[in-house]
Formats: C-alpha cells, structure tokens, sequence
C-alpha cells in the first residue's frame, strides 16, 4: 500500500510539474522609439507587427507627425514609414496619444486628438497601405471640453472611435460619444451619446474599446458620479457596470488598456485587472513604490499574456519600465524589468505585441 501510495503521489508530482513546464515564459524583446520619437502603440495581423508613433520636430520638439511603419521584432528596427497626420500637431503629452487598429483586410484605422482646435480626426490606409487618406473630423457637435484621447476599435467592416466631452467644469454631466462606420471607415454615421448622463466622465482621463471575437463592441471608461465617484465603467449591450470603484472628488488623470476580454486600469496609483470570470484583481501582487500607469496588453496564440506599464509620480514624467507574463489561467509566469534600456522617456508610454511566434516585442 506504501508503494502504491508513493507511486501515485509521484505521478502527481510529474503531473504538476508537466503542466507548469507545458507553458514556459515566452522570450520578450525591449526596444527603444529612435530619434526622440514617443507614445507607441503596436498591433499584429498577418503582415507582421504595426507601429503607430509620434514623430517630434521644431525647435522644443513639442509638435510633430503621426508616423505609421512596420517594426522587425528581431532588430527592432523600423521600415515603411508613412505619414498619417497632414500637418503638424502638438503631441499633448499624453492625453492626447493617438490609437488604432488593423481590420480583417489589412487597412490601418487611426484616430487621434487635435487638441488645438478641439478635434479629433481619423485617417485609414490607401493604395494598398502606402498612403493614409485625408484626415476627417469626427467630433462636430459636441467639441465643448474635448482632452483625452479618442478610442478606436474594429471588427470586419465595423469601425467605432469614441471619445468624452462635455463642460470641465461639470464632470458630472459629460458622456461618452461614438460615431460608426459599416463599411470599413469610408463613411460615419453622426455622432451619439453612448455612456448614462448620470454617470459621468472623469474630464482627463483616457478610455478603451475593442470588440470580442464574436462582435459585440466594449468600451471602458472612467465615471464621475456627482463629481466624485471616479468608478471605472464597462458598457457592454448599452449598459453600464462598475468594474472598479473609487471615490476622489477631483479628476487623478488616468490610463486604461483593453483587449476582447479584458480591461487593465489604474486605481489610487495601482493597476488592476478585469476578467468577467474573475472580476478585478491586482496585476501586482504588492504595492508598487510609484504610481502604476499607461498599461499595455499583448496576448499571443496560446493565450500567453504580457502586460507592462510605467512605475513613476506624476502623469506626463516617464518612468520604470515594468512588465508581468501570465499564462491562459491567470497565473504568473514571470515578473521582470530586465533589459539594456528600461526606463522610459518622459511625455511617453510603452506598448506591448505579440509576435507570430508566441514571443513578445515591447517598444517605448
């Protein structure tokens, strides 16, 4: 029986130890934006890794172009780089970093702020990607307190970009707006209000969108609730759910990443995960010694995923380089800053992919 009893718990062992092995730490590769450029966002479809950046030019380096390339996740170096923006722009720091998103077909789709002129435009690729088209804008009746960057998100022919507006002075009364094109961002429809009025918006924080494999569009977005409850909202069908609370009676200018299925969002200075089997959770298992900010998510095939952010106080000022690897079941595979270059540049953020072959690529 003693045997019997050792062999058995031995197999478990092997078992156990089978499983932990069957999903090792994929490799993840820094690199640094060359040439003083900031504020990348990465995404992936058949052709490879796409880059979205902000070029800075002119004498203090504060206004400059939207830059769209393809990134080597081997050297990290850059190729086939197009302009998107038409004309030079302040970056904004921050609040104001473009996004975007690759549909089915291989068409880039990106949305940004033209915080000038209250604005926020949208250009896509043309002529089989070597061109962006003329930049549209889309925010035409409600521009009054327009700050933060807009969100886009695609799915076949769909394409939605959102963004928050409404008086500074009222958070309480400002709402989420959203047009919508069915036919790949050739057209949209007017603008409408997509968030309750009684809710709120934080006026300077960011927000998130993306739809799920079967098409249902989600969007993430920080509440001002009577100017206090500073609630991360998930709108999901049309409605509402709180999937963070907070109670600050001023805006703490806030970050938010999204994928299909998840939302990671910073809350009293540490980011937290949403799952809708697990509910919210903290990426890190202990208090950071500074502020967790500007998370990326990057999920590769087996359902790996990387998450990375910024440890520094105050918003615009950079930071520590930190990332977290978690396998399919939420469970942490790895936690490391290691690298020749972590820290990232101030006015900006890093952004994380997946590679076609499980590995991940961080660029800041």
């Amino acid at each position: 029986m003693r045997i019997l009893l050792a062999q058995t718990l031995l197999l478990v062992l092997l078992l156990c130890c089978t499983s932990v092995l069957a999903e090792p730490r994929p490799d993840v590769r820094l690199f640094r934006l060359p040439d003083g450029a900031i504020q990348p966002r990465l995404a992936t479809d058949k052709n490879g890794v796409h880059l979205l950046y902000f070029q800075r030019n002119g004498v203090d380096g504060r206004s400059g172009h939207l830059i769209h390339a393809l990134l080597d996740v081997d050297t990290g170096r850059i190729h086939g780089r197009t302009q998107v923006s038409e004309h030079a722009y302040p970056h904004n720091d921050q609040i104001g970093k473009a996004d975007f998103a690759i549909d089915e077909t291989g068409r880039v789709h990106v949305a940004w702020l033209d915080a000038p002129n209250a604005a926020y435009l949208y250009s896509r690729s043309i002529d089989g990607g070597s061109n962006f088209s003329r930049p549209r804008h889309l925010a035409a009746e409600n521009p009054e307190g327009v700050e933060a960057e807009p969100s886009l998100a695609v799915h076949n022919d769909e394409v939605v970009v959102a963004w928050h507006a409404g008086s500074m002075a009222a958070e309480h009364a400002r709402r989420v707006y959203a047009v919508r094109s069915s036919d790949g961002g050739a057209t949209f429809s007017d603008e409408v209000a997509v968030s309750p009025v009684e809710l709120g918006v934080c006026a300077c924080c960011s927000m998130a969108s993306a739809f799920d494999e079967h098409g249902n569009f989600r969007l993430a977005y920080r509440s001002a609730v009577e100017d206090t409850g500073r609630h991360m909202q998930l709108i999901e069908d049309g409605e509402p759910q709180a999937i963070g609370m907070w109670e600050l009676d001023y805006c703490p200018v806030t970050s938010v990443a999204m994928t299909s299925d998840r939302v990671v969002f910073e809350t009293a200075g540490r980011l937290m995960a949403w799952h809708a089997e697990t509910g919210a959770k903290p990426v890190t298992s202990s208090p950071a010694a500074a502020r967790q900010k500007h998370p990326s998510m990057a999920e590769n095939a087996r359902g790996v995923r990387l998450v990375v952010w910024a440890e520094a106080d105050g918003y615009f000022s950079g930071g520590e380089l930190r990332l977290a690897v978690f396998d399919p079941d939420d469970h942490r595979l790895a936690h490391d800053t290691s690298g020749p270059l972590s820290t990232i540049p101030e006015f900006s953020v890093a952004a994380a992919a997946a590679a076609s072959d499980g590995s991940f690529v961080v660029v800041y």
